[in-house]
């Protein structure tokens, strides 16, 4: 039987142009995604393209395809890959929320409050990226 798992939801004081500025950059995601420590897109474009693919490798050194599906520039941004004994499908939404299976609720919370304070104040654990992420 499948497990459905809602994340809490994150609140950000930043613009959808803003957020999705950030998840735009899927090479810089391992800034703010505690589990991500590379991520390569097989073709670049900016803003990241529907259908676009790549490789997402894990701090387990573990790596995982996954394909960008949904693109609306400044409003929405999902991902999709495929896990061991499941699926994650990530999404990006003017009010920010994620989708996924409840694996690691802790490195959730992490990435979630990376995220926050990046959009917020362009850094993270108190590391400024403002050079990036203008």
């Amino acid at each position: 039987m499948p497990i459905a798992w809602t994340a809490p939801t994150i609140r950000i004081n930043a613009t959808a142009q803003r957020i999705f500025s950030i998840v735009n950059k899927p090479e810089h995601w391992p800034i703010w995604d505690v589990d991500a420590k590379k991520v390569v897109l097989e073709s670049p474009t900016s803003p990241v393209a529907n259908g676009s693919k790549g490789a997402l490798t894990m701090t387990t050194d573990k790596t995982f395809p996954f394909t960008i599906q949904n693109v609306k520039e400044n409003e929405q941004l999902e991902y999709f890959t495929p896990l061991p004994g499941c699926s994650a499908e990530w999404t990006s939404w003017p009010l920010y929320q994620f989708v996924f299976l409840p694996l690691l609720p802790k490195a959730y919370e992490a990435m979630g409050k990376n995220l926050k304070t990046l959009a917020e104040e362009g850094k993270v654990d108190g590391k400024d990226f403002s050079a990036i992420y203008p």
